[in-house]
This record gives structure tokens, sequence and C-alpha cells, in this order.
């Protein structure tokens, strides 16, 4: 082991947003918005899911592009 393996407090912190996270990973590499909706939708951050689908559109129209061709 790298390190020792963190207190239950930390874990309870870090495990969900390393799950997010790797949602958010999962989203972008497969291009799905549905996927990106769910990440969104579990984020603390969010307040505003009225808008959710919303912001998804925003995002993926304004990140198309920057990929390359063939992504989406």
């Amino acid at each position: 082991a790298i390190a020792n393996p963190l207190p239950k407090s930390a874990q309870a912190i870090v495990i969900p947003t390393a799950l997010r996270e790797e949602m958010f990973m999962e989203a972008a590499m497969e291009w799905d918005a549905d996927k990106l909706t769910s990440a969104l939708c579990i984020d603390p951050l969010v307040q505003d899911f009225t808008r959710v689908r919303d912001v998804v559109k925003d995002l993926m129209d304004y990140n198309a592009k920057w990929l390359p061709k063939g992504w989406i």
C-alpha cells in the first residue's frame, strides 16, 4: 500500500466524490448526455435541478467544438 487507509470520516467525503468524478469522466469519454445528467443530479454543488438538462445541452454544445473528428 502507498498510504494508510483513510479514516471513515474522510472516506465518507472522498468515496462519493470519487464516484461522481468517475461518472463525469465516463459521460465525457462516451459523450453520453444521460450519464452527465445523472452525475450532475447527484452533485451537491448543483442546486437547481430544473435546469440540469439545459446545462447538459450547453456543456455538450460548447465542448463539441474542441473534440477530435469522429469523437461524437
